[in-house]
């Protein structure tokens, strides 16, 4: 039953984000009492699928992971994609801070 609603999950993220909130709903009741045995299997999987998701989806996503976590989930799956997330979004704050001050000539609000 697990593996079925992860797959759903990684399908749905693919496709809408009304799907994609409607499937980590899913896994959640799934996983959410499981132990932190499947709990970690559950990480694994999503850790996978953090790549090229929209920023909203991504960051529900790790909503997800974070609550699989506290359930005694190991976060190590999970890391390498949060880093990479945070990377990203420091990259792109940088950039914006760069055209701002550009732009404007004085420091971004």
């Amino acid at each position: 039953m697990i593996d079925r609603v992860l797959g759903e999950l990684e399908s749905a993220l693919r496709a809408d984000g009304a799907a994609a909130g409607r499937a980590m709903q899913a896994v959640w009741q799934q996983v959410g009492s499981a132990d932190a045995a499947a709990a970690t299997r559950a990480l694994e999987r999503i850790g996978c699928l953090f790549d090229g998701l929209p920023p909203g989806r991504g960051s529900r996503l790790a909503l997800l992971a974070g609550a699989l976590v506290e359930r005694g989930a190991d976060p190590a799956p999970a890391v390498p994609a949060g880093v990479d997330g945070w990377l990203e979004a420091a990259e792109a704050a940088t950039a914006v801070a760069r055209r701002w001050r550009r732009a404007v000539r004085r420091a971004p609000p």
